[in-house]
Parts: structure tokens; C-alpha cells; sequence
């Protein structure tokens, strides 16, 4: 291991921290009560903390209980690390000492997290945190349990159910007898067969006693295996566009739920008739609106880096969409996780009150408890799977020889490895770690003139080309440079006061912020969307037209970059402006909030188009944020903006000066205030 890699373990140990932000595993819960019941272990930062991902361990599907002979030595090795250690040498500190290890969590899809834990998830009892304090028609709320008309017909009376410890569930699983390997083969008419598994004694939602309670330190840990917020994140956004769309089998909303209303008694408008037929529900798209959504969906474009071509995965005529993913947010708030849990149980209520019940499979279930997951392991991307996913497909792009896969993955492996070691110590040439990231908005540090007032900023993109400043751009650019003054006098003040030269610069991309902003006409005909600018500038504004007095407050402003120009003074120091042609955001008509709470922007009524020697249509490139817009399919002169945080901004702690406009926050929605006749039937087919 290189020094570089030694050093940057032990980072968990002497950066600062802020208490209520979970930033790294070493902020959770988990973590903390691991160092609290192992304080020997705790003591040296070097020591190392794993999570095992298990995809791919059983690629047939048929080893079951069966993966403990498979993990057995592994967990042979895991009890010597933890008890003995072994000899490492710090390239760091360059000295030797005792290294221990011990796994955290394990990483797997849910299906797997069965197979590893010994819980059956494939029966009516599938929540493994839930565990055995559930049914599969409890309600999760509390402010719903009497309102009998609306679920399944009956009032709900318990209290939650109760996170279960490791030490419950060794108790539970302590005397399960489990006989690993399969059955001899026996003969048959001639042929061999196998008997297939060992029998199970013993409660059946218990399978086994998992092999990770061998470990010493297991039955301690806050949690020991994670749900793969990818997979539920992916089945739940199936779930609800496939029933929005009604498409066929992947809808949940089909005969066989319409069916199960009839059983329990509740919905009567949904029940099928005789010849089952049923009316269309209100949760439905009619034709007009499926084509509006998949219409929007198709027409949206994010900046480079954000997102793959999402019009590649819509399919307008066929209604049909695939392939879509998300990522989360790389900080979390402990504050604003409980502000999450507060509606997210409300929210799956009021579904509840709407969908069918075959659209609430143990996937959608499972949200309840992503939340306390998170405070108790921190955030998502250091236990989903998606970084496992896109490791092996990189490993499986090493099969040269497809007769011997496992070579050629095994030799492609210490191939990378030995040149990523070696590349650490390569100075002067590009390697992995020192190349020019996607966004490089570092200066150019080679100018030889550098102004104390307006010291360089961001880098530009391709080539450039001169053009001159005509009196009234070079009027505005100069007035908005002087407004936003700021730092000591000095000889700069001379220049400046003289004004910029004719000549000026102008280019068609600039990396600044940690964003890549491109003009409107360079983006035209691509695929992404690099132009949205946003801005809070202080605005004069009066209360009235017969107000004298006038009031100074920030107005936020939407707009879209038209043209980047580098405008010079005297050759002492150069500014970069970005030209844009601004929304009237300082009106109804050209900024609206809707009922759903999206902020609406209209690029037909603009502000500081640049006709008039009063108007500022340009800001510094450092003033500058990224939005991308989306169109309102109903209103084509209307836009939704999205704010974006840049890929490449890590919040590590300690004093940062940049702050990022966050999106709005959208409205609760709340279905007492749409159906508010209490335990009436709610309304819930349309005519078709």
C-alpha cells in the first residue's frame, strides 16, 4: 500500500466534525456504538472497518443456507484479523504494527440479505426489521388506524414494531438445527438424482443461524445487513409508473387486486363486474396525460455529467419507460432525516388510501425503514450496491479468453493493481489520480498579470475569438464590474476608472463553480443542457408607483447564458462576463408558483435584454449557478428550473465560503384536505 493510501485511511480520525451531520460511516450510529463497545479496537485509526458485498457468490441461485460452507474460510480469516492481527507496515508513518479488521455490514441485494442473514424474506413475513412484530396488512401510521373504509376494513390498534437486536435474534436462532450440503444422490430408474437440500427443523422465517454470529463482535452491531436502497429505489419507481401508465402485467392495478378489494369488502366503485370489467381508476393516466408525461420525460436535458440520455430510455408511442436510476445526496442531516421520517409514513398512508393493495409489495414497504437506516449507517453510497454493480462489470470487461474467465479477470486485477501502485509514485505524468478532472475550473496560474480586486477565476473551454466592444456593452459590462466592487484600493483603481479596451474575447464554454457552462448556441443540437444560469442579485424596488421610498432586497434570477466575453483592462487584468437574457423574475408574469409547489419560470417577458444603456444583462462568471429547465409540456412559454450542486463538491466540514441554492422543498400533500368527508367512501374511478 502506498504512503498516499495510508495516509488517507486514517482520515476518519482527524478531520473535524460537526455534530447532526452524517458524512462518512464514522458519523453514524453504527460506527460510534462499534468504537463504544470496542475501545481496544477504537484506539488505532489504521485499524480497518470492511463491508462484504456479496454479488455474484451465488450465481446459480441454488446454495441457500448453503453459502455458509462457501464463506467459511473468509470468516476464518475475519477471526484472526480480529484476534491476533497481522504484521503491516505503515508506508505512512514507515512503521510496523498489529492490524485487526472487522466487517461492519454486509452489501446485497434482498433476496441475497435472506440467504446471509438466515431470514425468510420470500413468505408474508418478509421486513426483516419489522421481523415478527407485523402482519402483512398492518397499517404504518398512526393518525389513519380507525379509519376502517379506507385500508382493508379494519381499525389498527398496535404500537410500530420494535428494531430487534442482534442478541434477539441469536436468541431466536440459537438452537436451529442445520445441516449444510445437499442430500447424497440416490438411484432412480437408471438415473442419478439428487434429493436436493437437507430438511429444516425449526421455525420456518428463521432458516439459520447465520455464520457472521461466529464473529465475536456480531451480535453487538447496530445492524448487520443493509437493504439496497438501488434495488428499492428502482422496484418502487417501477411500481408507481407502471400503475400510473396502467401497463398491462407490470401494473398493479389489474384484476386480480381489483378482486381483492371485492374480498375485503372496501372500494365498491373498484370491484369488477360480472364479466370483469372495471372502471379506470383516478390514479391513471388517460391517453392525453400519458402522452404529456412521457413528453416531458422525453424533451428534458441535464447538464453533462448528471444523468445518462434520458430520452434513450422513453418510448412515447408505446407508452413504455426502462433503464431510469438516481443518486443520492453525499451529507445528510440528522434534523432533516427526522423531518423525512414524519412524512414518509403519512405519505405511504395516503397511498394507501388510493392504490390497490397488490401495489404495496415488501419493496414499498421497505421505505419505512430507509430513513432509521440512514442515521444508524450514514449515507447511502458507502453501502448500496451500485458502485458493486459497476465494479464487476469492470471486472467481467477483463475476459479475454471467454474459455477461462476466472484467469483472465485474476490476471487483469493485478495487471490494474500493480500499475495503480506504481502510478502513485509517477510524478509529472497523468495517472488516475492526477488527471484533469471532467470539470477543471482551476485558473490559469501562468498569467503574468494578476489584479488584488479581481483575481482570476474558472478556466475556458476550447478556443476563442475577438470581437469589439461596442459603446453600449462596453458601457454595461464596465458599470457592473464597478458595482460589484469589493476589496482594498490599489493601483488597479487607476485602470479600472479608465474603462476595458475595444478588443474582447469571446468564448463558447467556461468551467466555473465546479460547473461547465456553455452557451445557447453551442448547446443547440445536443443532448444536454449547459445554458441555465442562476443568480441572486440585490435590486432596487419600490412598494407602490407612488412609493418615494426605495427598498434594496435580494431577488432571485432564472436566465440563460447567451454569450461569455473576457473583457480587458490595459493589459493589467482581465474579467470574464457571462451575457445572459434573464426571466422577469421580478413579476407574476414571469415567475409563478404552482399548486404542486414547482417554481415556473417564462422566457417570453424578459428583464435587461441590453437594448437600454440602464440595462445589466451580464454578471461575473463567479456569480454565476447552474439550473437546467424543463418544459411545461401544458405551456411551452413556461419552464420548471432545477438547481444543481456540482459533481465534484465534496462538504468535508470546517469553513466554506460557496453556498449552493438548494431546490424547493415540495408541498406536503395531504388527502384530507382533497377527500374530507372522514370514513366516507373516497371517489376513485373515472369514466373512461
Amino acid at each position: 500500500m502506498s504512503s498516499k493510501i495510508a495516509e488517507h485511511m486514517q482520515w476518519h480520525a482527524s478531520r473535524s466534525t460537526h455534530e447532526g451531520i452524517l458524512r462518512h460511516p464514522s458519523d453514524s450510529e453504527a460506527w460510534k456504538n462499534f468504537d463504544l463497545m470496542n475501545p481496544q479496537f477504537a484506539s488505532d485509526p489504521r485499524n480497518v472497518r470492511l463491508g462484504l458485498a456479496t454479488d455474484g457468490f451465488n450465481p446459480f441461485g441454488d446454495l441457500r443456507n448453503d453459502i455458509d460452507v462457501y464463506l467459511r474460510p473468509l470468516i476464518e480469516e475475519l477471526k484472526e484479523l480480529w484476534n491476533t492481527g497481522v504484521e503491516t507496515f505503515d508506508s505512512h508513518k514507515k512503521e510496523v504494527f498489529h492490524m485487526h479488521a472487522t466487517i461492519l455490514w454486509t452489501i446485497s441485494d434482498f433476496p441475497s440479505l435472506g440467504t446471509l442473514s438466515g431470514w425468510n424474506t420470500h413468505t408474508r413475513l418478509a421486513c426483516p426489521r419489522c421481523n415478527f412484530d407485523t402482519t402483512p396488512k398492518k397499517i404504518q401510521g398512526h393518525k389513519f388506524r380507525l379509519c376502517c373504509n379506507r385500508f382493508d376494513g379494519s381499525v389498527e390498534t398496535r404500537n410500530p414494531p420494535l428494531r430487534i437486536s442482534g442478541i434477539n435474534v441469536l436468541q431466536k436462532v440459537q438452537n436451529l438445527n442445520i445441516v449444510f450440503g445437499k442430500e447424497p444422490e440416490v438411484e432412480e430408474r437408471g438415473k442419478r438424482q439428487w434429493k436436493g437440500h437437507h430438511p429444516i427443523d425449526g421455525p420456518l422465517q428463521w432458516r439459520k443461524k447465520s455464520i457472521f454470529f461466529e464473529l465475536p463482535y456480531c451480535v453487538n452491531n447496530l445492524l448487520h445487513h443493509n437493504l439496497d436502497v438501488m434495488h428499492i429505489e428502482k422496484n418502487v419507481c417501477d411500481n408507481v409508473v407502471y400503475t400510473l401508465l396502467n401497463q398491462g402485467k407490470k401494473s398493479k392495478d389489474n384484476l386480480k387486486a381489483r378482486n381483492d378489494l371485492k374480498d375485503w369488502d372496501v372500494r365498491p366503485d373498484l370491484w369488477p363486474d360480472a364479466n370483469n370489467r372495471y372502471l379506470p381508476a383516478i390514479y391513471t393516466l388517460t391517453k392525453e396525460n400519458k402522452h404529456i408525461f412521457m413528453k416531458t420525460l422525453k424533451n428534458i436535458t441535464v447538464p453533462d455529467g448528471y444523468s445518462s440520455n434520458i430520452s434513450r430510455c422513453v418510448d412515447v408511442k408505446q407508452f413504455k419507460l426502462g433503464g431510469l436510476k438516481h443518486l443520492c445526496n453525499k451529507v445528510l442531516k440528522v434534523d432533516e432525516l427526522n423531518q423525512l421520517q414524519n412524512r414518509v409514513v403519512p405519505t405511504l398512508c395516503h397511498m394507501e388510501m388510493l392504490f390497490p393493495p397488490a401495489y404495496f409489495t415488501v419493496m414499498v414497504h421497505l421505505i419505512v425503514h430507509l430513513v432509521e437506516d440512514a442515521k444508524i449507517e450514514g449515507p447511502v453510497q458507502y453501502r448500496w450496491m451500485y458502485p458493486i454493480e459497476r465494479y464487476l462489470g469492470k471486472l467481467k470487461s477483463y475476459v479475454r479468453n471467454k474459455a477461462q474467465p476466472e484467469g483472465s479477470i485474476a490476471e487483469g486485477y493485478l495487471t490494474e493493481e500493480s500499475l495503480t501502485f506504481c502510478s502513485r509514485y509517477l510524478d509529472g505524468i497523468e495517472t488516475i489520480f492526477n488527471r484533469i478532472r471532467r470539470v477543471d475550473d482551476e485558473p490559469d496560474t501562468m498569467v503574468s498579470s494578476v489584479s488584488g480586486l479581481f483575481p482570476p477565476v474558472g478556466k475556458p473551454v476550447g478556443g476563442f475569438t475577438y470581437f469589439s466592444l461596442s459603446t453600449k456593452e462596453k458601457l454595461q459590462a464596465h458599470r457592473h464590474i464597478k458595482n460589484d466592487l469589493n476589496g482594498p484600493y490599489s493601483d488597479d483603481l487607476k485602470l479600472l476608472a479608465m474603462g476595458p479596451i475595444d478588443c474582447a474575447k469571446r468564448y463558447n464554454a467556461y468551467n466555473v463553480n465546479g460547473f461547465k457552462f456553455r452557451t445557447l448556441e453551442r448547446d443547440d443540437g445536443l443532448k444536454t443542457q449547459n445554458s441555465g444560469i442562476f443568480g441572486t442579485f440585490v435590486t432596487r424596488s419600490y412598494v407602490s408607483s407612488i412609493d418615494n421610498q426605495m427598498q434594496f432586497g435580494g431577488v432571485p434570477y432564472y436566465g440563460k447564458l447567451v454569450d461569455i466575453i473576457e473583457i480587458n483592462y490595459n493589459g493589467r487584468f482581465s474579467i470574464t462576463l457571462f451575457k445572459c437574457m434573464w426571466a422577469n423574475t421580478t413579476t407574476s408574469r414571469g415567475i409563478i408558483t404552482d399548486d404542486l409547489g414547482f417554481r415556473l419560470v417564462n422566457f417570453t417577458r424578459l428583464i435587461h435584454i441590453g437594448d437600454n444603456d440602464d440595462d445589466e444583462p451580464n454578471i461575473q462568471a463567479a456569480e454565476a449557478q447552474m439550473v437546467y429547465y424543463v418544459v411545461d409540456e401544458l405551456d411551452k412559454n413556461w419552464s420548471i428550473p432545477l438547481h444543481l450542486k456540482p459533481q465534484v463538491l465534496y462538504d468535508i466540514g470546517g469553513d466554506n465560503d460557496v453556498t449552493f441554492h438548494d431546490c424547493e422543498p415540495f408541498e406536503q400533500q395531504n388527502l384530507e384536505t382533497l377527500f374530507p368527508d372522514g370514513e366516507g367512501n373516497i371517489p376513485l374511478t373515472r369514466s373512461y
